[in-house]
């Protein structure tokens, strides 16, 4: 093996690391998260959600009476996480839960109407949100980007 000298270094060789990561997909979805998940925060927080308790929100509202164990499946949560934030919606009186007759372990849940508002409401603040940082895409942009992204990870339920 011979000694590099100074005059065979490379651009490549000098480059930052992130310009490697920036041909990683998992990089980019990486990125593109945390941009949009944190100013999703920032508009979810002024209306006193946060992401977990707007997603079970959203999806309650979507389906009223769907059973608990069935919201930790279509949101991917463990059931115990799911527990504590049904228990902030309902604490928030956006939600109540109901005990099914023929097996009283399980709980059905549903929107109040003022859950039923307030989701409204969060819908078209993250609608606005998401067109606005997408503003770059069009809607055949956007529909693929979800087709591609469905690929790689199917949605459930």
């Amino acid at each position: 093996m011979t000694a590099r000298t100074e005059s065979s270094v490379t651009a490549a060789d000098e480059a930052p690391p992130e310009l490697f990561m920036r041909g990683l997909v998992g990089h980019a979805l990486k990125r593109a998260h945390h941009h949009l998940h944190s100013e999703a925060g920032r508009q979810l927080e002024g209306l006193g959600l946060r992401g977990a308790t707007f997603s079970a929100l959203s999806v309650i509202c979507d389906r009223p009476g769907l059973r608990q164990g069935e919201l930790a499946e279509l949101l991917s949560a463990e059931r115990s996480n799911i527990v504590v934030t049904v228990e902030a919606l309902e604490s928030a009186g956006l939600v109540v839960r109901h005990r099914i007759e023929d097996d009283r372990r399980v709980w059905q849940l549903h929107p109040t109407e003022t859950g039923r508002a307030l989701c409204a409401r969060a819908n078209a603040e993250m609608r606005a949100l998401e067109d606005r940082l997408l503003r770059g895409l069009n809607g055949r942009d956007k529909a693929r980007l979800i087709s591609l992204l469905e690929r790689i990870a199917p949605p459930e339920g």
